[in-house]
């Protein structure tokens, strides 16, 4: 990334160093507008995804945020959401054969 943007290198001058700081709000105004555009323009909110942390600390952009027809599987029920952390994975024997298994903290099993 340092490479792409060079402008993230380490301040060099005491006036970068003075930039760099009153730059600081402006980076994070611009993480919360991110944050506001991609909760409406996903409907986040009404789907009950809303992250519990910031944007900026989950959100990396090396991956695309949102997957063309993603939302309107969920709102069609093609997709289950589920708020919820994966605890573990289990594998157990399901008529005869290996099944594969993730359990949430919410207590939720799907088969994977």
């Amino acid at each position: 990334e340092e490479i792409l943007f060079p402008s993230w290198k380490k301040p060099s001058s005491v006036f970068d160093k003075v930039v760099s700081i009153l730059l600081i709000p402006l980076a994070w105004l611009n993480f919360k507008m991110l944050e506001l555009m991609l909760n409406f323009q996903l409907g986040l909110r009404k789907l009950n995804m809303l992250p519990k942390d910031n944007i900026a600390d989950i959100i990396s952009i090396h991956i695309g945020v949102d997957t063309e027809g993603f939302v309107e599987l969920i709102e069609a029920g093609g997709i289950k959401l589920m708020n919820s952390n994966v605890k573990s994975y289990e594998v157990e024997l399901v008529k005869g054969r290996a099944s594969n298994f993730v359990i949430f903290e919410n207590g939720d099993k799907i088969e994977a």
